[in-house]
């Protein structure tokens, strides 16, 4: 029986050292990768989820394409090397979550994410740096974009998020599905646009068009190929919405797609309208031009009349109008005050200027909708600036500060 137990003993020795020198021999070279770690592909394949940063080269003019299927923030900044840098930023509990890729392509590079597990907040940023003078075509389904020092074509979207511009140059097609928009210090043609949020443009030369859905759109210091917005005037122009302007001493620029317009001062100029609302202007000391699709129209002028350009034209679909004029001011008046048959035919220019008034006996349909007129005209002290006036079912008041 000894016997017996000590060979089996000496089997079993025997078979366990089979065991180890086989695994000894069969083992992948480099040894065991450590949990969770990605698995060695072949030289040149895309770097993955746990290559947190990669390097690739990169040239002048290439492209680089970056799409973002789960979503994330995303970061450019230009510099002076022949290589892109990318890194990707997470939690460490999210690691597993997503494969990341960097592709050297026959255009460029591409950067792309996809997700592998459900989770509840994507927080995934991706940063980038690459030679100055390239093009970037970018997609995320949701996070901010900032791009900065860079040179070239700039396109894309994101779901959501803000948009950060800086020192661009050359031609861009870039939206947000909700944010803010900051484009500054850029010579750039083409658009940006988000679907709700400000839109601030500042020093930026270009055939650019900036656009909100529901917010603010402000230029400041801007050259356009129509229009020169200067630094210290205000422009602001709304999908919707009122908007209100306590000062703009170098004048202002107003829109909305409906809404009421209040400017308490303005130097050198205003230009307001809105498709629907009450514009009121307390103080300008400049020219005027205001119209509203229906609402009241309240304009004062100030200052001293004979200092530079003082033409005001005014004009509402429906609604009454009053204007303040210095009493010395050089002007001509055009006056019109149309109403309709479904009115009260109850209106009147009252003016304290000496006008010459004709009312029209008969009903005039060349306007579609038939309509008798009330027209005001004169001319007093040379008549140098004109004064422009029209409105519908509505009074007309024209008034003389002394």
């Amino acid at each position: 029986m000894k016997d017996n137990a000590l060979s089996y003993i000496v089997l079993f020795g025997f078979v366990v050292l089979l065991i180890v020198v086989a695994l000894d021999v069969f083992a992948p070279p480099g040894g065991q990768t450590e949990a969770g770690a990605a698995e060695a592909g072949p030289a040149g394949a895309p770097a993955m989820q746990n290559d947190l940063d990669h390097e690739v080269e990169m040239s002048e003019g290439e492209t680089l394409r970056i799409n973002l299927r789960p979503g994330g923030s995303i970061q450019i900044r230009g510099w002076d090397e022949e290589r892109a840098r990318v890194r990707f930023s997470l939690r460490d509990t999210d690691a597993d979550a997503f494969r990341f890729e960097v592709e050297r392509t026959r255009s460029g590079v591409e950067v792309t994410s996809e997700r592998l597990r459900r989770l509840n907040n994507v927080n995934v940023r991706v940063e980038v740096q690459v030679p100055r003078r390239c093009n970037l075509e970018l997609r995320t389904a949701g996070g901010g974009i900032s791009i900065r020092d860079i040179e070239g074509s700039i396109s894309g979207r994101t779901a959501g998020g803000e948009l950060t511009l800086e020192n661009l140059i050359g031609t861009i097609e870039l939206s947000t599905g909700g944010g803010e928009i900051f484009l500054a210090d850029s010579k750039l043609d083409g658009t940006v646009s988000t679907g709700g949020g400000k839109v601030l443009v500042e020093n930026v030369e270009g055939d650019i068009k900036a656009s909100s859905g529901g917010g603010e759109v402000v230029y400041r210091n801007v050259v356009t190929p129509n229009h020169t917005y200067p630094a210290d005037a205000v422009y602001i122009r709304n999908a919707g919405g009122s908007i209100r302007v306590d000062d703009a001493p170098a004048g202002a620029h107003v829109t909305t797609g409906g809404g009421n317009i209040r400017l308490r001062s303005a130097g050198g100029y205003v230009r307001a309208s809105t498709g629907g609302g009450d514009i009121r202007i307390d103080a300008v000391d400049g020219w005027v031009e205001a119209g509203t699709g229906a609402g009241t129209i309240e304009v004062t002028m100030v200052g001293e009349p004979d200092d530079g350009k003082r033409d005001v034209t005014l004009k509402s679909g429906l609604g009454d109008i009053y204007l303040t004029l210095p009493a010395g001011l050089s002007a001509r008046f055009e006056i019109e005050l149309a109403y309709t048959q479904n009115s009260s035919q109850r209106f009147e220019i009252r003016s304290d200027f000496d006008l010459i008034e004709e009312r029209t006996d008969n009903w005039d349909t060349s306007r579609g909708t038939p309509m008798k007129y009330i027209r005001g005209s004169a001319t007093v002290g040379g008549g140098s600036n004109l004064i422009k006036i029209r409105t519908t079912n509505g009074d007309v008041y024209l008034r003389k500060q002394e």
